[in-house]
């Protein structure tokens, strides 16, 4: 056991290290958004493997990557489980929702204009026939286009190129409209 005056040494003489370390292993827009607490892990880390360390196993700051980068995935997966949490929360929610007849009235009157525009910028709209299953897909199901492409046999970059061709066909047609 490691006394505090030899803890305390270890962690003022690798702290900058620990820090490049959570800059090494995280997003940079993480860090950004809650540098405060990325900082915090970093320095509990640093307090634990100087605690722990035991030179026979490995150099210190081996030790240190370790703890630091074992910290930072507990903590980005402790984050995962808890919006995880939230967004089922939100749809279990949703479902819950009793909607009055008034406000179902005017969802199905708002579904059927969507309905109509779609209905007569389709009609507007010359599409070939492939040009016409994948907007189905893209737009209507609401497919990837990676699994457009498996679908049809088309690279990506294709599908891609059909898809821009369907959009600028149906602007021009929204524009005589």
């Amino acid at each position: 056991m490691r006394t505090e005056a030899e803890v305390t040494a270890l962690i003022e003489q690798y702290s900058e290290l620990a820090n490049r370390i959570v800059l090494r292993h995280l997003p940079p827009k993480e860090y950004q958004r809650d540098s405060l607490l990325w900082d915090s892990i970093a320095l509990d880390a640093l307090w634990r493997a100087a605690a722990e360390w035991e030179p026979k196993k490995a150099r210190f700051n081996t030790h240190l990557t370790w703890v630091l980068r074992s910290a930072i995935f507990h903590q980005l997966d402790k984050q995962a489980r808890y919006h995880r949490r939230l967004r089922r929360y939100f749809e279990q929610r949703r479902e819950l929702i009793v909607y009055s007849p008034v406000q179902e009235a005017f969802a199905n009157e708002e579904q059927a204009q969507a309905a109509s525009v779609t209905k007569k910028l389709r009609e507007a709209t010359p599409l070939s026939e492939r040009e016409s299953l994948i907007y189905d897909r893209l737009f209507l199901r609401q497919q990837a286009p990676v699994e457009v492409a498996a679908e049809f046999g088309l690279s990506r970059q294709r599908v891609y190129a059909l898809r821009q061709t369907v959009l600028d066909k149906l602007r021009r047609a929204a524009k005589n409209l």
